[in-house]
């Protein structure tokens, strides 16, 4: 079991079954770019935005308490806008929150000195069973490659926690959040990265971003033999912009 306090090195297991899972891709990649572009701007402050509702809404769906231990996967140790480690930010008890992720923590753990970082390859968790409460994770199994991958990466979250929450920009709205492109996810693959290439977002091609439907997760979660879940949706204009799951054991 990982102590308590301070920063982790651990990393998890066979160098290159982690390659072949995670890519060591990062889970989203610099923008500096567009972060100064008015819809980069307009963007960041909706992401804001949306981070809080769903941290209350977090909050209210599983009464954590100062005794309760929660994991958050997917922790970016250089914060590029300003929504990331929104848990790390604002969460009530920090002492009880690890975070995990393929960054080597080192910003991370100067901003935030309550909260625990630890760093892994990208594959198997390296905790044990059961060890935490709730695993939490925002945006990032749309990061972790295609269904293979994500299905590893929720099975990790179920496999360490006694509830999960975890989240995700729906495929179904019309722009994507990450590029600020609009339909063009709604394409095949390979047609969809050869507009990202030609507008500037090769960053946003092949397995570095597989947003998913509504239908993605059910399968996600029925490979993963949970049939006990709620999918909560987030609507802008009616169309579903993002997905809670929402699996509590205890």
């Amino acid at each position: 079991m990982l102590p308590s306090g301070g920063v982790r090195g651990i990393c998890g297991r066979d160098s290159d079954r982690a390659d072949r899972v995670s890519g060591r891709r990062p889970l989203l990649p610099p923008r500096e770019g567009d972060r100064v572009s008015l819809p980069r701007r307009l963007a960041d402050s909706v992401s804001v935005r949306s981070r809080k509702q769903k941290l209350q809404a977090f909050l209210e769906t599983f009464a954590p308490t100062s005794a309760t231990t929660v994991l958050d996967v997917g922790f970016n140790d250089h914060e590029y806008v300003p929504g990331e480690n929104f848990l790390e930010k604002h969460y009530p008890w920090p002492w009880r929150l690890t975070a995990l992720g393929i960054d080597e923590p080192v910003e991370c753990p100067q901003r935030y000195p309550d909260v625990t970082f630890v760093h892994y390859d990208g594959s198997v968790f390296p905790f044990e069973d059961g060890q935490f409460d709730i695993a939490y994770s925002n945006a990032v199994v749309e990061h972790v490659g295609a269904h293979d991958r994500q299905r590893l990466f929720l099975s990790e979250l179920l496999r360490v926690s006694r509830a999960v929450w975890m989240t995700t920009p729906s495929r179904g709205f019309p722009v994507d959040t990450h590029t600020l492109i609009p339909l063009a996810h709604w394409l095949p693959q390979q047609r969809r990265d050869a507009i990202y290439r030609r507008l500037g977002k090769s960053w946003a091609t092949g397995d570095t971003l597989s947003l998913l439907y509504r239908r993605d997760l059910e399968r996600l979660l029925r490979d993963c033999d949970v049939s006990r879940y709620r999918i909560v949706a987030s609507r802008f204009a009616g169309w579903p912009m993002a997905y809670a799951v929402v699996v509590d054991r205890r």
